[in-house]
């Protein structure tokens, strides 16, 4: 491995804290985080609350995005975040409004990318 995919593959690992195969928050707390790192979306299936956010971003070498593979009535993604570079972050937009469900989603420039996300109804508190 390269020097530089040492450091994107550290820098994900970072971003993504425990590492574990779907990113869920302890109830309403900070915006859930997926990122991009050799061409692949870290994780490739987010799990999120209901009515929460998500945050995208690119440690990649080149520029990617999300789109979700689902429009609406006027022929609009569901959720997307805008085309970004190395290093940035930006709100994957509309999450917030999504039902309970799954989506996949993709990165435009690189169809291939692909992931899901699943829209779950977290079960009440104490």
């Amino acid at each position: 491995m390269t020097r530089r995919t040492l450091l994107i593959v550290a820098m994900a690992a970072l971003s993504l804290g425990s590492g574990s195969a779907a990113a869920v928050p302890e109830g309403s707390g900070p915006p859930q985080r997926v990122t991009t790192v050799q061409f692949r979306f870290l994780p490739e299936n987010i799990l999120l609350p209901v009515g929460e956010s998500l945050i995208y971003t690119n440690l990649d070498f080149v520029e990617h995005n999300i789109v979700s593979d689902r429009v609406d009535e006027e022929g609009k993604p569901l959720f997307e975040a805008q085309l970004i570079t190395t290093g940035e972050s930006a709100p994957v937009a509309r999450v917030e409004t999504l039902a309970l469900g799954t989506y996949a989603f993709y990165c435009a420039p690189h169809p291939w990318m692909v992931g899901k996300l699943e829209v779950f109804d977290p079960p009440p508190g104490p």
